[in-house]
């Protein structure tokens, strides 16, 4: 809990403009990284008899090394792991929802162009936001809906 509230702290003191454009900043080195990934995918899927199970498997050993180490170096207390009964539920079906979204890439990888399977598996922001109107009860401006339809009719042209 002292982290979250020394974090809350240090964002308090940015300026709400640069703590956007530093979001900016990190969500276009994520995209450029996860757009590398999954070309490197293609790669991998079309040079050995490597399957889509062993990928993900390999992938995510990867990811839990990376990210125990880093918490190792960096975390500000020593429970790194510890979740509260009412966090596991919601952090299981994450986890489950998250393993099956990769093997649907990477199966989609495997049986269409890398270019089609991206731009479907990018309709995401759609789906986010339809589910967060569903289970949240958050509010979609017309702008919103608007730009949910375009973005769908602009993946079926495709």
């Amino acid at each position: 809990m002292k982290d979250v509230e020394v974090e809350e702290e240090e964002n308090s003191r940015m300026s709400p403009r640069l703590r956007s454009l530093i979001g900016i900043l990190l969500m276009i080195v994520a995209s450029m990284s996860y757009s590398i990934s999954t070309c490197l995918l293609k790669i991998i899927m079309s040079q050995s008899s490597v399957g889509s199970f062993e990928i993900t498997s390999l992938q995510s050993l990867w990811v839990c090394i990376l990210c125990y180490t880093y918490s190792k170096a960096f975390a500000k207390e020593s429970d790194l792991f510890h979740l509260s009964k009412e966090e596991r539920v919601p952090m299981f079906w994450r986890a489950i929802f998250g393993y099956i979204g990769l093997i649907g890439l990477y199966l989609s990888v495997a049986f269409t162009t890398l270019t089609k399977a991206t731009v479907i598996f990018w309709t995401m922001p759609i789906f986010t936001a339809l589910y967060a109107r569903c289970f949240l009860q958050e509010t979609l401006s017309v702008y919103d809906w608007f730009a949910c339809f375009i973005a769908f009719f602009g993946m079926f042209l495709m």
